[in-house]
């Protein structure tokens, strides 16, 4: 019973017993022990982020402010940067559109035309070291480009363009009827192209048609003969004396003499010239003694003569002169131009008839060559391609008959005009005579 206490003095006991606490050491243990009091300093985190949050949010909002405080001056030029861009990019679309619409097309054509060859090195255009030198094709590509039929860089060379020529024609030759073939590019039609063509051409220069042809045609190649025409004073044929050109012109020996077959050029010596002599030459023969680097055994030597023949004579510029045709598959250099040599040696007197069938024979000779003052390519003829249609393109033969009365305005007035004023100029022709008889026809 010693032990036993009173229940006042059992509660006072049990408050003795009990540590004694501070009134902030729960806060203290809360925050040292991570096991207690953990939501409370999750919460107490998150009412932090909370806050950070906010205050990002309003330095985010000045520096927006500032941004546009700062570039509100600069809105105007961005503004007419952008519109700019747009206008460009509508005006790129629109070329673009236009090209697309207006892309030329790009066709094989052949093209036929005309030229006066005097003044003029040839017919074929020239490069390397003698790019210089003018040519009928340097002004006809010319024209060509300024008429956007094709493209400058082509100029350089035309081959890119599978360009092709019926005939070369030589020194101060002339053509009526010339063909080219390339690959045009079409912004008009055929025959606005030819209208626009012809406004970039020298007026002794004219072009007269354009017709499609297949991919493969090659000019030289399709045609199956040619007709050349040789405009040429009468009195080479005839003619006993010669008006004097200079005072010191002398004439040499056996330039006047009676071996002269006719006195003047009437239809008597038309119709010998026509029926003796220029019939000779029709037919195969091998004319290697009329062109250069050529022997009796080539058999490229070999040429065949359709026709041959002299038309009546004609007065122009007051020269008499007399138009010749020759008709044939082929022809070599200097083979129409020594031909007329030998006509006009038998016609004179210098040779017998019989000469024309020796200077085909093994022998060689030496024939002088008439000036080509008067020399034209007239025709080209495209029978077999113009019968066949080739390839389908049913576009018209290549011939261009329409343009026939044109053609011969243009040989009146720009070729037959300039060869007779070249002649009362130069006395081209009479000089030639004379000097022939310096140089008669020499057997090897």
């Amino acid at each position: 019973m010693g032990n036993f206490l009173s229940p006042s003095e059992q509660e006072s006991s049990k408050k003795s017993k009990q540590p004694s606490v501070r009134p902030n050491s729960r806060k203290r243990k809360k925050k040292a022990s991570p096991t207690r009091g953990s939501s409370n300093v999750k919460k107490g985190k998150g009412k932090g982020k909370g806050k950070g949050k906010e205050k990002e949010k309003e330095k985010n909002s000045q520096k927006l402010k500032r941004k546009r405080v700062n570039t509100s001056s600069k809105k105007p030029r961005q503004q007419t940067q952008r519109i700019s861009e747009t206008q460009q990019n509508q005006s790129q679309n629109q070329n673009l559109e236009l090209t697309k619409r207006k892309r030329p097309i790009k066709r094989k054509v052949v093209l036929m035309f005309s030229y006066c060859g005097t003044g003029y090195h040839g017919l074929q255009i020239q490069y390397g070291e003698l790019r210089h030198i003018k040519t009928v094709e340097k002004d006809l590509v010319q024209a060509l480009i300024k008429c956007n039929a094709i493209h400058p860089l082509n100029q350089e060379d035309v081959k890119k363009i599978g360009w092709s020529r019926a005939g070369r024609t030589d020194k101060g030759v002339h053509s009526a009827r010339q063909y080219v073939a390339f690959k045009m590019e079409f912004y008009y039609d055929e025959e606005q192209m030819v209208v626009e063509l012809n406004k970039h051409l020298p007026s002794h220069i004219r072009a007269w048609g354009i017709r499609r042809v297949p991919k493969s045609f090659l000019a030289h190649k399709r045609a199956d003969s040619r007709e050349y025409a040789f405009l040429l004073p009468t009195f080479l044929f005839s003619g006993k004396k010669i008006q004097l050109i200079e005072p010191n012109f002398e004439i040499k020996p056996n330039f006047v003499d009676d071996k002269v077959l006719f006195d003047k050029f009437d239809s008597e010596a038309l119709s010998f010239l026509n029926n003796k002599v220029f019939s000779e030459f029709v037919g195969t023969h091998n004319f290697h003694n009329y062109t250069k680097k050529k022997s009796f055994s080539e058999h490229s030597s070999k040429r065949y003569i359709i026709r041959m023949e002299a038309e009546e004579p004609q007065t122009i510029g007051g020269i008499e002169f007399v138009l010749i045709k020759i008709h044939g598959q082929s022809f070599m250099l200097h083979q129409i131009r020594k031909m007329m040599t030998i006509a006009i040696t038998v016609m004179r007197g210098g040779e017998k008839l019989s000469f024309i069938e020796e200077s085909f024979g093994q022998q060689q000779m030496r024939i002088g060559i008439v000036p080509g003052d008067g020399l034209i390519l007239n025709k080209v003829f495209y029978e077999v391609y113009n019968n066949q249609k080739m390839g389908g393109l049913d576009k018209g033969d290549i011939y261009f008959e329409e343009k026939d009365q044109q053609i011969e305005e243009f040989l009146q007035n720009q070729i037959y005009k300039k060869v007779s004023q070249l002649e009362k100029e130069n006395h081209t022709f009479q000089r030639w005579l004379n000097n022939y008889y310096q140089y008669p026809i020499e057997r090897k």
